[in-house]
């Protein structure tokens, strides 16, 4: 126990210092980057005020029908499927890929030690990023029930342990299945599918929620809820039993809420005891094992003859490499590739598409004018690209290669080149994924896809640029684990702030144009050209920021 508290107080102690050494330098980049935290800490706020408005409104209707529990319940389940699914990414970056683990399994420490620390630290940053959302539902419900001290007190031991059991499955899940494709040379390839499949997974069961909603049942269902027949709290956690536990504990009164409590509490710690105990045999195997090369024996590697390629091609393909060759690069890379698709497919597998809200919106594209139809698809493009970390941190994930790239022999200009056509190919492949998933259960006429194609492109040239320069501009070079140069870096979501404040600017554009000129083609042109003068306009910025800081 000395041990796992001195090493987790160090590994607390080196997070504080690199989230400080984000704002440590000279003057001027010191003012820079505190303006910066302010406008992301007013976007967080702007955010969370939206999301504490729903969360308010959507109390009342529960509230009202009678069924106050479905709505702890809701969040509940939220919050754990979101750990669940992104969990699964923290422990595989930390746990694994960490520049640290492998020092830390050669320490005079017992392995479980390590593995404790790592898993406690993990779930500190996953709590952090839970409990604003928690609380915040938490305390509008105890407001809106009129909740005593009792209920307040009942909830901290919830709240706090929300996590735990869905990132302990995550764990389990990345422990075995680190090990048994460790030593395959697919290993990173059965990683990333591995994962996409949770996602899967994870949007399925949500969906399945969303249809019972949406079912011929509804009205009965409606019946049940205002009747107080039909447990809706019961149906819902089914999905995930530990949240019914959770709502039951806060929820019960007189001593009724004591079994739920002590069962929930119970299970959580013999969860976390039988993770332990795994970790002395699964992961320290496993992550030795990642430093092992599976060669099939008799076949040594031959020399690769072909072509010289040229600098901004083999700066192409080295970016394609690392994001592939690592599951966190590849995971939080490429997941714009696939998420709508999924939806589309989980939505219509559901037969939901035809009745939800998108299912309106599809609607909506039928029925409207071509040039309408063309820049909703191409918002719905947008977004994709927009959210996309690739590029806002192409710099930032070389680490220390950083130095040795600026001392080869190659322009700045060509290094930026191969990053840039990096970053717009996964936008690429995103729009293009998603358009043929769209059309197939949408086949509007094919025109309105390529314009939408052709102004997404144009609109990912200029976000691959802004985030490109945002990240040119202050890399995060220093860092102990791949997940900290992805997902823990400032520059992500100050690139994704950007690209969405560029597509809000891009949207009223079209809009007003849309509203004045009515002649279809004489639109397109006018947003094409404008588009395309906007893209140019980044880009050239971007070339004249290198080109000024080499």
């Amino acid at each position: 126990m000395k041990h796992f508290a001195i090493l987790l107080k160090t590994q607390l102690k080196l997070s504080l210092i690199g989230m400080v050494g984000e704002f440590t330098g000279g003057s001027k980049k010191k003012i820079s980057r505190i303006a910066i935290a302010v406008l992301i800490i007013l976007a967080f706020a702007e955010l969370f005020g939206m999301y504490l408005w729903l969360i308010f409104s959507f109390s009342d209707l529960l509230i009202s029908a009678g069924q106050p529990d479905v709505f702890l319940t809701i969040v509940f389940l939220f919050c754990m499927l979101i750990t669940l699914f992104f969990g699964l990414f923290q422990v595989i970056g930390n746990l694994y890929f960490a520049k640290d683990a492998q020092f830390l399994s050669s320490l005079p420490i017992k392995q479980y030690t390590v593995f404790a620390v790592k898993l406690t630290l993990t779930l500190i940053y996953e709590l952090i990023t839970l409990l604003p959302f928690a609380l915040g539902a938490l305390i509008i419900f105890g407001i809106k029930t009129s909740a005593n001290l009792w209920f307040y007190l009942k909830s901290i031991p919830i709240i706090f342990t929300l996590p735990i059991i869905p990132m302990l499955i995550s764990t389990l899940f990345a422990m075995f299945f680190m090990r048994f494709t460790a030593l395959s040379k697919y290993r990173d390839f059965l990683t990333i599918v591995g994962s996409i499949l949770l996602f899967v997974a994870i949007m399925y069961a949500n969906q399945k929620i969303n249809y019972m909603f949406l079912s011929s049942k509804t009205e009965e269902i409606m019946s049940g809820l205002l009747k107080g027949s039909i447990n809706l709290s019961d149906i819902i956690g089914s999905v995930f039993p530990p949240v019914i536990l959770a709502t039951k504990a806060i929820l019960n009164t007189g001593m009724s809420w004591m079994p739920s409590m002590i069962i929930y509490l119970l299970s959580t710690a013999v969860f976390v005891f039988i993770i332990i105990l795994l970790s002395t045999k699964v992961y320290y195997k496993g992550l030795t094992a990642q430093n092992e090369t599976a060669q099939p024996l008799g076949k040594a590697k031959r020399p690769i003859r072909g072509k010289q390629q040229g600098i901004i091609t083999s700066v192409f393909i080295k970016e394609w490499r690392m994001l592939l060759r690592i599951p966190v690069y590849a995971i939080n890379g490429l997941t714009s590739v696939f998420i709508l698709p999924i939806m589309i497919f989980i939505m219509a597998g559901n037969n939901s598409i035809q009745e939800a809200n998108i299912g309106q919106i599809l609607n909506m594209l039928k029925d409207g004018k071509d040039m309408l139809s063309v820049l909703i698809i191409t918002a719905m493009f947008s977004f994709i690209v927009g959210i996309n970390p690739a590029a806002s941190t192409v710099y930032s994930r070389e680490g220390e290669n950083y130095y040795f790239l600026k001392s080869l022999p190659i322009s700045q200009r060509q290094l930026l080149t191969g990053k840039l056509l990096f970053s717009i190919s996964i936008d690429i492949l995103a729009i293009i994924l998603t358009a043929a998933t769209l059309y197939y259960f949408l086949p509007l006429a094919v025109w309105n896809y390529i314009g939408a194609i052709i102004l997404s492109l144009l609109i990912s040239i200029a976000t691959s640029a802004l985030n490109i320069a945002v990240d040119f501009k202050n890399p995060k070079l220093e860092w102990t684990s791949h997940q900290q140069a992805i997902k823990q870096n400032f520059n992500s979501l100050i690139g994704m702030l950007l690209s969405l404040a560029l597509l809000i600017v891009l949207g009223f554009i079209s809009a007003f144009l849309y509203q004045k000129i009515e002649n279809q083609i004489i639109l397109l042109i006018t947003i094409l050209t404008l588009f395309t003068i906007i893209t140019a306009a980044l880009v050239a910025l971007l070339y004249k920021l290198t080109n000024k800081n080499t």
